[in-house]
């Protein structure tokens, strides 16, 4: 259980996305070029499109889309893992 409970902590610890103000606009930018979080279904769009849950809180792929576009020109690497899984 104390394992478990540490895992938890570790995991509501670490942050991957700041929230700040530009020309009166919010904007979400990544911490550390890094985002872990979880896919969600989307009753807006009938789980067509799903919604990623990043810090706790949702994120439509237009948001996300939007934090990636500081890193145009780079690579991209994505892992899709299951629950429980480091």
């Amino acid at each position: 259980m104390q394992r478990l409970l540490n895992k938890i902590n570790k995991g509501l610890s670490v942050k991957y996305i700041k929230q700040k103000r530009f020309d009166g606009q919010v904007m979400y930018t990544l911490l550390h070029d890094k985002l872990v979080g979880r896919i969600e279904w989307d009753d807006d769009f009938n789980g067509q499109i799903p919604k990623v849950i990043i810090d706790g809180k949702a994120y439509t792929w237009n948001q996300v889309g939007k934090m990636l576009m500081s890193y145009e020109g780079w690579n991209l690497k994505l892992e899709i893992t299951e629950e429980g899984e480091d």
